[in-house]
């Protein structure tokens, strides 16, 4: 099971994708200026445009280097949850939370 995709060395990357169990995905620019935060709980928080994704799973460290250099094609929550220990990142769950998430337009917002 693929749980990310990394950018050749001279690859120009963009945006990002973030890909949810419940088939939803947010595309996300890199030019948003994204933060990362690496928790003490060792989760993933990014947050950029409103938006707050934490990310939760094994060697979050490694996967918060790829993001600082650009490098993140996508992400991907596991289909099984069940960490085999094959691949270099693993990625339990992603919560994605905040405004700009939203499918309705509030009152006053056009």
């Amino acid at each position: 099971e693929q749980i990310y995709a990394i950018a050749g060395e001279n690859e120009i990357v963009k945006r990002f994708q973030i890909k949810l169990k419940s088939g939803e995905i947010y595309s996300l620019p890199y030019s948003l200026l994204p933060a990362y935060i690496l928790t003490a709980e060792g989760h993933l928080v990014v947050r950029a445009y409103g938006l707050i994704a934490t990310i939760t799973g094994r060697n979050m460290m490694a996967l918060e280097e790829y993001f600082n250099a650009e490098r993140i094609l996508w992400i991907r929550e596991s289909a099984t949850g069940l960490d085999t220990g094959e691949s270099h990142i693993f990625i339990d769950n992603i919560d994605i939370e905040g405004r700009t998430i939203s499918l309705h337009l509030r009152e006053g917002e056009e």
